[in-house]
């Protein structure tokens, strides 16, 4: 359980000495929406455009990003 303190171990670990390896989260979530949107492609359609295949690839990737990173609005003018 909490151990004689009452906290966990998991609540021992120093979140300022772990750093995310930004690459592998990347890598991850890029292939879990690459994958979904793929299926998401072929879900009632056995041989769609390859245009149809791209869009849902390209969304699925994006909502993937979206689910594991934040992203700072830039309010500037290019």
């Amino acid at each position: 359980m909490g151990g004689v303190s009452g906290i966990s171990t998991i609540e021992k670990i120093r979140i300022d000495c772990m750093k995310p390896n930004f690459r592998k989260v990347l890598e991850m979530a890029l292939e879990e929406g690459v994958r979904y949107g793929y299926n998401r492609a072929y879900k009632h359609v056995e041989n769609p455009h390859e245009d149809a295949v791209v869009d849902c690839v390209v969304e699925g990737a994006m909502n993937s990003l979206y689910e594991w990173f934040v992203f700072e609005e830039n309010n500037e003018s290019n």
